[in-house]
């Protein structure tokens, strides 16, 4: 009944309608105006290609991503048949979020707008359809229920499940809210404590489990290069993300300020000193996401806007939960005077934390209103104009470039490196390393051949005859070519179009025909 309550709250006015309403309409029209890319697509290309869910998980293996996502694209597609439920599923993910957020949070009506406005919610997690937009919808449901985690420890320990399978930056704050809750369990004995709590706590930790286990690459990966790491280079790590936190954040939280971003981080702390139990859970989340990022892979702005998600439920807990809590250690007179006048300040760092994140979003929107984002709906278009080129096949270098393709086209894809039909390519020792303009020109001969079509050859790669002819790119890809090899692409193809438009510079490509069936 409670989480009922949680999105249909008796407390919604007519402001907070006005500013949910603003907020629908907003990314219902940037989404219309996204041109998606490969990694939003392939999500929905590993559910059209899996025929049933154990074969979906089984197509998860090496993917990174746990499956919550890819379960709700699953079920949603076998309703709608159509690509517009990657959008149309994000769109309402992100709604009901701020719904939740706007209702729940104890923050004034102008900071719940800056925050609605802010880069995170109004366009990372909302217009870009990927996995990140419902772990913030869990993690405002999380922050709604964080006061009655004992009074409903089931329905806590189901969303911090859930939470756990949505991204691995979502499963390192999911820990670090369950190990918490373990501790308070174990020490401090709530007088709500009952087998339900203990039922609640372990749902958690098998959500978290079953995450791990599901994101946990094996050897063959290219992704990452986590097996190659030294216990030395490990233990390094340590006392670098503990004490410079925030410079693994410095995109999301200070507007590319390595500085910036650890002041707002260390701040943060301060501001949480009394309510030690919150600062654990800040910090130990801080620290593990830092610690992935520099160990296991790169975080990228939707990586770090978990930590400014975390923050922004860091000081909402703080205000609705009542921690009768002393600080950490005795501390002198003076310090406390400082921590005091830090603490005074605790809306202007909200107001300062939620401006910067308006400022983020503003070139971001601007973009995506005025650039195309990728140039596959610019090719797929090009390609729906002409008849004769509906059955033909397409082949692309680098060949993760074609990903995006299957949201617009129904041609089918052929992956040169990995000698096969598919709409995903393989991120691990199955993908070949090394490709040549001649191999891609005799396989597209071939191909064309064997299968009576055209070939559409995409080329992402920029054929400069001065070179340099060995181009090297993501993952140790490497890509070669020769002037002979630049002749022969110009004698037995036709340059159609080049598409080179996007923002996204690996998102653009030139697109040559290959007609070779009739010899």
């Amino acid at each position: 009944m409670y989480c009922k309550n949680v999105i249909y709250s008796k407390k919604l006015d007519w402001v907070n309608i006005a500013l949910v309403l603003l907020y629908c309409g907003v990314i219902i029209y940037l989404s219309a105006n996204h041109e998606v890319w490969r990694d939003e697509v392939r999500a929905l290309s590993l559910v059209t290609e899996s025929n049933s869910i154990v074969n979906l998980l089984e197509n998860l293996h090496n993917e990174g991503h746990p499956c919550l996502w890819y379960l709700l694209l699953y079920f949603t597609y076998q309703i709608f048949k159509a690509p517009i439920v990657l959008k149309a599923t994000h769109i309402f993910i992100a709604t009901i979020a701020i719904v939740i957020f706007v209702t729940k949070a104890p923050f004034t009506k102008i900071q719940k707008l800056l925050f609605t406005l802010g880069y995170f919610p109004l366009y990372e997690y909302a217009v870009i359809s990927r996995n990140y937009g419902i772990g913030m919808l869990l993690l405002f449901i999380l922050f709604s229920l964080y006061k009655i985690r004992f009074k409903n420890p089931l329905l806590f320990g189901v969303i911090l499940a859930l939470l756990a399978n949505t991204s691995a930056p979502a499963l390192i704050i999911s820990i670090a809210f369950t190990a918490s809750l373990i501790v308070e369990v174990a020490f401090k004995r709530p007088i709500s404590y009952s087998t339900k709590t203990l039922f609640g706590t372990l749902t958690a930790v098998f959500g978290i489990i079953l995450s791990i286990i599901q994101i946990t690459p094996d050897t063959t990966t290219v992704v990452t290069n986590i097996y190659q790491h030294s216990l030395k280079e490990v233990l390094v790590t340590i006392p670098t993300v503990a004490i410079a936190t925030g410079t693994w954040f410095h995109q999301a939280l200070g507007a590319n300020s390595v500085l910036l971003a650890n002041a707002v981080v260390w701040i943060a702390m301060l501001l949480l000193y009394k309510k030690k139990t919150l600062l654990v859970i800040f910090y130990s989340a801080a620290v593990g996401l830092a610690g992935l990022f520099q160990l296991v892979y790169p975080g990228m702005p939707r990586h770090q806007g978990f930590l400014y998600l975390l923050l922004i439920g860091m000081l909402w807990l703080d205000k609705t939960t009542d921690y009768k809590e002393a600080t950490a250690s005795p501390v002198g007179r003076w310090i406390k005077e400082c921590l005091n006048t830090v603490e005074k300040h605790k809306n202007h760092f909200l107001y300062l934390v939620l401006t910067l994140q308006v400022i983020i979003s503003i070139p971001a929107i601007y973009k995506e209103i005025r650039f195309q984002f990728s140039a596959s709906k610019s090719f797929t278009t090009y390609v729906k104009k002409h008849s004769d080129l509906n059955d033909a096949i397409v082949i692309a270098e680098p060949d993760f470039i074609a990903e995006s393709f299957p949201y617009y086209l129904n041609n089918k894809i052929y992956i040169p490196r990995e000698e096969r039909f598919g709409k995903t390519v393989s991120f691990t020792s199955a993908n070949q390393n090394g490709m040549t303009l001649t191999d891609i020109i005799n396989t597209a001969e071939e191909i064309s051949h064997q299968n009576t079509k055209p070939i559409l050859l995409v080329i992402g790669h920029n054929l400069n005859p001065l070179g340099p002819y060995t181009i090297n790119f993501g993952y140790n890809k490497t890509f070669a070519y020769t002037n002979e090899s630049l002749e022969t692409l110009n004698k037995d193809a036709k340059m159609l179009a080049s598409f080179k438009e996007a923002v996204m510079s690996n998102e653009n490509f030139t697109v040559f025909l290959v007609e070779n069936y009739n010899l």
